[in-house]
């Protein structure tokens, strides 16, 4: 389902890729998630969300700090502190 190369997080299906993230490393320990992409086939199924969800704790595993360019990811980030700060 997902696979990294080239600084991109692939999502694929059946070996066709359905999307990506793009990013890149600011130092060693930081990387810049700077576009998020959907194939148009395919938008509107979540597949943004499953890459942003799969890559944020992937690079806290790893213990690399992340930042977003991205416009998703921020919006993301935004809708879920709000869902924290209400609960």
């Amino acid at each position: 389902m997902f696979k990294i190369e080239n600084n991109k997080i692939l999502y694929e299906e059946k070996e066709e890729v359905l999307g990506f993230i793009e990013f890149i490393y600011l130092d060693s320990n930081t990387v810049d998630m700077i576009h998020t992409y959907v194939n148009p086939n395919h938008r509107g199924k979540g597949i943004a969300k499953k890459l942003v969800e799969y890559a944020l704790p992937y690079f806290e595993q790893k213990g690399i700090i992340t930042k977003y360019s991205c416009s998703y990811v921020k919006k993301y980030e935004e809708e879920k502190n709000e869902i924290v700060e209400i609960n």
